[in-house]
């Protein structure tokens, strides 16, 4: 049966149904599954118990698992752009119904995700779900997401739900619960008190029915096919201390960080059996009783009943309201602003024969709009001369929204991919933007006439937000949302300033096919579209082309690119970046510390610009380079491109943030309680997403209210000399840990000197060919994973031996060059406290009480925390000691 609402299609599958039927048939089961994804009056119910289940899949096993597992990857030759033709996966959304219990679970509706249910006892049902392109040549190993409806039963009832052979992900194992919908009495997905029984599997069970849904053995595809989120889990470069161009800072045989581990842990560690699925038992309690239907449900994720997702879902329906919200808001908002702004210009301009007037109100783009900005400066509206006096820098009250809306290309299977640009009318001209590319028809709406280009700037920096890659990392889109909201507001003076230093291009999903099918990672074809932005093709990948043709159109002009993503196998929220010359390293850790000052939820720390994590290649042959935000850098020449990676479930730590104090500020930031909770949700993602755009007020220093004059660091530039002293700080401990590897026990064999003279011989032994021009700093105490080159002018040896003789150290090799205690005597710098057993007191690095965070860096280095890494949740004080 096939349904059409919102852009939502749903295709019939005779060939999944067909495998559907021939299974129940066989059943020996007596209860009654009447399944409503066919036109078939009813179907004979699955209602094993545990044994005939196992029997019956051994059965199923012998006879067709080989054969399926050859078709599935039996892909055939390459075929050419100009002679591919897509083909539709099989439709694996569908209904059930249960007389038994009087429930219905039902799938079919955008993002829903469930292909089989079992009754295994009263109110007690085992669930599958697809995976990506089920059933079809294409088929991957994702199976993360579900999301099915409840109708029925009886009020009260508490129901358990088993699923059976979802892939394994960390995430699970974090107090995860599902989240609940009841429409219409209360639409918010909130979590499932309780917590779920979580089974680790060896092996990926058979799916009732579908002897297609097999787990391929294949290589790990960087932790994607478990979920690891846009980049993958950073394992990959949990070992590179350092890779430079002369081979010179990697394989240090000894581990700084305390929680290095040997190599024979290493190898323990491979010889052990991987988990490559899960079994995950919740049970849920019905709050209403919503009338069962025997006709499929309308399409969309609204239509009364119970929903459950295993996280808060965003469906493509949902964005759609959403932007016609959004665009209705933009219009109501111009319309009543530029009433006002009519009646300043005429009180402004009263002896004048000609005043600014505005478009229709209900035209697509309003101009006719005050800029803000000082009050001395002339205002000009879009095609006149006429100017007028504006009120104060950035008040919300005359700040114009400008909000357009296109198609940027459609989707395999036809849905929009759209394109928002946000920003106001100061520095806007009367040109409309050029198209992206006739020759490919971009944008696609504007190309075929349907709408216009956006009017364009004449100086404004543009930032590029996109989001929704990946289907199943719904938190990518709520943190996209968070963004939206906060710019489109019309009462807060920092979104103003928003608006008027920059033009926002956003692109809110890039894979509603996948969103609308409800897969977890990949598009309606089986391909990562986070791994064509190398070399897209204009009909395979639609959305990665379009957005890279975006970003090649506005050239240098660019301030900020990010993608926004969720990770299954860590906790916490964080950036991923690039690695780069050590001027821009600096600018690229700058933004992600000016972000965690203002959320709670970003873990400066967790964040990773290594350059393992921007080249690394799966043995499948997927490589890092080829997603958006490395190539957004490496082809774009973005020095701020990143990925947001955010857990689907929790944080890792939380930050201390500080509290505004001006009086306009009251009102803000106000929709997280105190103390933020660990637990993440809608609100906290938003949060974080309007954190990621006051760290570019603040980066840029046009922050109207900023946190950052009430922090220790007080300024942008007192900032960025802390990052500055703590990434040589912790440079010249991984030059040392490498000088001592090569040189360090022929230096100590050859001298009887100690302390920080033997410091300084081991240093000056290394050779100009094995000083390093690049180096990765990993495991430090308050910088996250970086990788950054121009080591020899960044630090030259002279200075690395000073800093190492006037800083405290905090485990060998440097430790073992000082007899214990007296290294506070060699250097003559103070040290508050005994050394203990774990290298020092809270304060390791010295004392330098005059410095300020933003004087300039001082000869002897101030404090710096050594705190190990955290492997469980951390609340910090607000009273943490750091260098200032």
């Amino acid at each position: 049966m096939g349904l059409s609402l919102s852009g939502f299609s749903q295709q019939s599958s005779s060939s999944g149904e067909a495998s559907q039927r021939a299974s129940i048939g066989g059943s020996r089961d007596t209860s009654r599954c009447i399944s409503k994804n066919t036109k078939s009056p009813s179907m004979k119910g699955l209602n094993r118990d545990a044994s005939v289940h196992r029997a019956d899949g051994a059965a199923r096993g012998k006879a067709g698992s080989q054969p399926s597992g050859a078709n599935l990857s039996a892909q055939g030759p390459e075929v050419d752009d100009a002679h591919w033709v897509f083909q539709r996966p099989p439709n694996n959304q569908r209904t059930f119904y249960f007389p038994e219990d009087n429930l219905e679970f039902s799938s079919q509706f955008d993002s829903g995700n469930l292909i089989q249910v079992e009754r295994v006892g009263t109110f007690y049902y085992r669930m599958y779900t697809a995976m990506d392109c089920g059933n079809s040549p294409w088929q991957t190993n994702n199976r993360q997401w579900f999301h099915f409806s409840v109708r029925g039963g009886s009020k009260g009832a508490v129901v358990t739900i088993c699923f059976v052979g979802m892939a394994h992900s960390s995430m699970f194992t974090y107090d995860w619960m599902p989240v609940m919908a009841v429409v219409p009495t209360r639409p918010q997905y909130t979590r499932i008190s309780g917590k779920a029984h979580v089974e680790a599997l060896e092996k990926m069970p058979e799916t009732p029915g579908y002897p297609l849904l097999l787990h391929k053995s294949v290589s790990k595809d960087d932790a994607e096919s478990d979920g690891g989120g846009d980049e993958g889990d950073n394992a990959a470069d949990a070992g590179a201390v350092g890779a430079n161009s002369n081979g010179g800072t990697g394989g240090i045989a000894f581990s700084i960080s305390p929680t290095g581990r040997s190599s024979g842990t290493n190898k323990k560690k491979k010889t052990k059996k991987k988990n490559i699925a899960m079994n995950l038992t919740f049970n849920f309690r019905i709050e209403s009783e919503i009338a069962v239907t025997y006709t499929p449900p309308q399409g969309r994720p609204d239509s009364p009943a119970i929903y459950i997702a295993s996280n808060h879902p965003y469906t493509y329906y949902t964005l759609q309201h959403n932007l016609a919200m959004w665009e209705e808001t933009w219009r109501r908002s111009n319309s009543f602003r530029e009433m006002s702004v009519q009646a300043a210009v005429a009180h402004a301009q009263s002896s004048s024969s000609e005043h600014c007037r505005g478009t229709d109100s209900s035209a697509l783009e309003g101009l006719a709009t005050v800029q803000p900005g000082s009050s001395g400066k002339s205002k000009k509206c879009v095609a006149s001369s006429n100017t007028v006096s504006a009120p104060a820098p950035y008040s919300a009250e005359f700040s114009d929204i400008y909000f357009h809306r296109e198609v940027l290309c459609k989707s395999l299977e036809g849905r929009d991919v759209t394109l928002l640009t946000i920003s106001d009318s100061s520095d806007m001209t009367v040109e409309r933007a050029p198209l992206l590319s006739k020759e490919d028809a971009l944008p696609h709406s504007s190309a075929l006439g349907f709408t216009q280009r956006p009017y364009s700037f004449s100086s404004k920096q543009y930032v590029v937000l996109t989001a929704r890659v990946h289907p199943g990392e719904c938190p990518g889109s709520h943190l996209m949302h968070g963004c939206i909201e906060f710019l489109m507001s019309c009462t807060d003076c920092r979104a103003a300033a928003l608006r008027h230093n920059f033009v926002f291009c956003i692109v809110p999903m890039l894979n509603p096919d996948g969103v609308a099918r409800g897969h977890s990672r990949v598009d309606s074809n089986g391909v990562d579209l986070n791994r064509m932005y190398r070399d897209p093709s204009r009909k395979r990948h639609p959305a990665p082309y379009a957005v890279l043709a975006l970003l090649r159109s506005l050239g240098n002009r660019v301030a900020l690119f990010i993608d926004m993503h969720a990770h299954a196998n860590k906790r916490g929220t964080f950036f991923y970046g690039n690695s780069m010359d050590w001027p821009n390293q600096i600018e690229n850790l700058l933004y992600a510390k000016l972000v965690s000052l203002n959320t709670p939820y970003l873990d400066f720390r967790s964040c990773n610009f290594s350059e393992a994590n921007m080249f690394a290649v799966s043995k499948s042959g997927k490589r890092k380079d080829s997603s958006s935000r490395v190539v957004a850098f490496t082809e774009a020449g973005i020095v701020h491109a990143y990925t947001m990676e955010t857990s689907h479930v929790m944080a890792d730590t939380l930050n201390p943030v500080v509290t505004l104090t001006n009086h306009q500020a009251d009102h803000l930031d106000t929709a997280l309680p105190s103390p933020p909770p660990v637990m993440h949700s809608p609100a906290s993602f938003h949060s974080t997403a309007r954190a990621m755009l006051l760290g570019l007020l603040d980066f840029k220093g046009v922050n109207p209210i900023s946190r950052l004059p009430l922090t220790q660091f007080h300024s942008t530039r007192g900032l960025a000399l802390w990052l500055q002293r703590q990434l040589q700080i912790e440079s010249a401990e991984t030059l040392f840990a490498q000088a001592f590897k090569l040189h360090g026990k022929d230096v100590q064999a050859s001298t009887s000197e100690s302390g920080n003279t033997l410091l300084a011989a081991i240093m000056k032994s290394m050779t100009t060919q094995e000083y390093p021009e690049k180096i990765t700093i990993g495991e430090a105490r308050l910088l996250p994973r970086t990788t950054f080159s121009g080591v020899r002018s960044f630090l030259p040896l002279e200075m690395v031996i000073a800093l190492l003789s006037q800083t405290a150290p905090t485990g060998p090799p440097r430790s073992l060059l000082y007899s214990s205690g007296n290294w506070g005597a060699v250097s003559g710098v103070a040290t508050t406290g005994g050394t203990g057993s774990k290298g020092g007191s809270a304060q390791r690095r010295g004392i330098s009480p005059s410095s300020a965070g933003n004087s300039c860096p001082s000869t002897t280095p101030p404090p710096v925390i050594a705190t190990r890494r955290r492997s469980k949740l951390l609340l910090l004080s607000s009273d943490t000691t750091v260098e200032t």
